[in-house]
């Protein structure tokens, strides 16, 4: 009799190991997956925000330029005065 109690103990132990290999296998296998896609959305969400910042800022320099070029036409001068160096 004891052999028996014996033998449905090593059974329990190996299916708890059992159970817990079929939770840990899929969770091993999904968390880099979702990791790595929060990663990917995450620079996708900051290119997205730079390329806002950029426009943004294209917007200003071209609201400036039409702001002095305006000033310089109510002075009378017609002639456009471009930026020598725009990245500054």
């Amino acid at each position: 009799m004891r052999h028996l109690h014996m033998s449905n103990k090593y059974n329990l132990n190996n299916a708890i190991g059992l159970v817990c290999l079929l939770i840990a296998v899929p969770v091993v296998i999904w968390l880099p997956r979702y990791i790595h896609e929060r990663k990917l959305h995450e620079r996708e969400a900051a290119q997205a925000q730079a390329c806002i910042d950029n426009l943004k800022r294209i917007d200003a320099a071209a609201n400036q330029f039409a702001k002095e070029k305006f000033a310089q036409m109510k002075q009378g001068s017609n002639a456009v005065v471009l930026p020598t160096n725009i990245s500054q």
